[in-house]
């Protein structure tokens, strides 16, 4: 990517965070502006890594484009770029915020796993990889917004990445099982197919929020904001829900204008 200038470079790392990961891209439009190219870059990481287990069929072709980014991330020379605009800019994202990297690699690791078919197998397995994936995803962003100084910060993020990680996952069902991927573990399923598996990710997911909101008026500015993608988790939770909708074909979403709605109001108010 040498020569081509540095706009058009931001143009792409903005353009794959809004196409792949809008929530976290209109939160970090909504941060200060010291945090906010720095949250459009995590947000495009997050997009790109997310895109590899949906875009392969052969779990080896999609551990050897992780491992590229793993190389790309960690393993990356003073002053050395590695011609991805998306990773280039996060790399020095994580250099400058010295966010972890132990966290970092277990996310790697995460969407590793998650390329093979085998699901979760049990609950706390499944919050685990929650936990690797979307609660990681939480956290960098606090640290980058500065919401890390908040005693609630830790568990705040953690019921975060529960609950809107389960909504997600939902959500995304069909390109899990067409890969043939059961990512619900077997404990919340029974002979009617999904339904009762969503059902009782819906009330998972609609406990941790109620903890998220029981703690929201004692969190910080800056803990409030890395939680904006949370107020979604309702509006998701309600179309998985809706009349009709079928969960192991149809892909799940809410309007661009909901989703607006949403997070521009919780920032306004504080509240989810």
């Amino acid at each position: 990517m040498s020569g081509v200038p540095d706009r058009a470079l931001t143009d792409v790392i903005r353009a794959a965070a809004k196409t792949g990961e809008p929530d976290r891209y209109l939160t970090a439009l909504l941060a200060p502006r010291e945090a906010r190219g720095d949250l459009v870059a995590l947000a495009a990481f997050l997009a790109e890594i997310g895109r590899i287990g949906e875009q392969v069929s052969d779990p080896m072709l999609g551990e050897i484009r992780l491992q590229w980014w793993r190389d790309a991330l960690l393993s990356r020379q003073e002053g050395s770029l590695s011609g991805n605009p998306i990773a280039d800019a996060f790399a020095d994202v994580v250099q400058r915020r010295a966010l972890s990297a132990s966290r970092l690699s277990d996310l790697l690791d995460a969407h590793t796993h998650a390329l093979y078919p085998s699901p979760p197998s049990s609950v706390e397995a499944l919050f685990l990889e929650l936990d690797l994936t979307e609660t990681a995803a939480f956290l960098f962003a606090g640290e980058i917004a500065g919401a890390n100084a908040d005693p609630h910060f830790a568990d705040m993020a953690h019921n975060a990445g529960i609950a809107y990680g389960l909504a997600r996952r939902a959500l995304r069902l069909p390109f899990s099982l067409a890969r043939g991927r059961d990512v619900l573990p077997a404990e919340w399923q029974s002979d009617d197919g999904l339904s009762q598996a969503l059902k009782r990710l819906a009330h998972e997911a609609r406990a941790r929020l109620a903890l998220i909101k029981e703690t929201m008026p004692r969190a910080t500015p800056a803990l409030k904001h890395t939680l904006l993608p949370v107020a979604l988790v309702e509006p998701y939770l309600r179309a998985l829900e809706r009349r009709g909708y079928d969960a192991a074909h149809e892909i799940g979403d809410v309007s661009p204008l909901t989703r607006v709605w949403r997070l521009g109001t919780a920032h306004v108010w504080g509240r989810l």
